[in-house]
């Protein structure tokens, strides 16, 4: 009976050390491991999320930052430009002067459709189109007052350099 008892209390124990490992090496794994992956899903998609937000301020940022360059650039040719009208004494010269402030207002008016409105765009153009003369007056700078050639031009160009500034500093630019 004594061994009968042992014996009875070995099997016991063994069946508990499998219930046991059963619990704790196969089954532990598996709940904890559901727990995990759900989490582990969460933490994925909220990564994503996270991933997509900052593609997409970057490439936000980016545009800005290149729109930003654009306009800089077009407002220093700009200024290159009138500088040229102010500083040429050729008449002949003038008109190629001339052409090339056209075909920088064009391009203006190009970027603004494109990267502000189109609204902007022809606020723009139309702004010095047909400068008048109390505009010319007060916009040539006396030193050029016996060049009456360039009078129309100069005045064009500041008045769209003036439009094209608060046209930057109304859409921070």
């Amino acid at each position: 009976m004594f061994w009968f008892i042992v014996v009875g209390i070995i099997v016991y124990m063994v069946i508990y050390a499998l219930e046991w490992s059963w619990n704790y090496v196969v089954l532990a794994p598996i709940i904890v491991d559901s727990a995990n992956q759900a989490k582990l899903q969460q933490q994925s998609r909220d990564i994503s999320a996270l991933i997509e937000k900052l593609q997409g301020s970057n490439s936000e940022t980016l545009r800005r930052s290149s729109i930003q360059c654009l306009f800089a650039n077009l407002m220093e040719t700009g200024k290159d430009i009138e500088e040229k009208m102010l500083i040429n004494m050729n008449p002949h010269e003038h008109n190629t002067i001339s052409q090339s402030f056209d075909d920088w207002v064009d391009s203006i008016v190009g970027a603004l459709t494109e990267f502000v409105s189109a609204t902007d765009a022809s606020f723009f153009r139309h702004s010095g189109e047909r400068p008048t003369d109390k505009q010319q007056s007060e916009i040539v700078p006396f030193y050029l007052k016996t060049n009456t050639w360039k009078h129309y031009d100069v005045t064009r160009a500041s008045i769209y350099l003036a439009k094209l500034q608060e046209i930057i500093e109304r859409k921070n630019l």
